[in-house]
């Protein structure tokens, strides 16, 4: 029971600790995978930029807030 606790622990942790980089670092991961997108598009007008952006921190945000609760449950 103690060893299946351990296991437990250390799942736990390898989940914590990318949740929380992905969480406090995902507005630069956000706008690094939105400027390579717009690079990859020749470029984009203001407004879909800003949608793109958005949507890749918002990204980075629900992997990583997912990924946070898992080590905790």
């Amino acid at each position: 029971m103690k060893e299946r606790l351990h296991g437990f622990a250390i799942i736990g942790a390898l989940f914590i600790f990318p949740g929380g980089i992905l969480t406090f670092k995902s507005v630069s991961f956000g706008t690094s995978m939105a400027e390579s997108w717009l690079v990859s598009q020749g470029g984009a007008d203001s407004g879909h930029y800003q949608i793109v952006i958005t949507s890749y921190i918002n990204t980075f945000l629900v992997l990583g807030e997912s990924c946070w609760d898992l080590g905790f449950c």
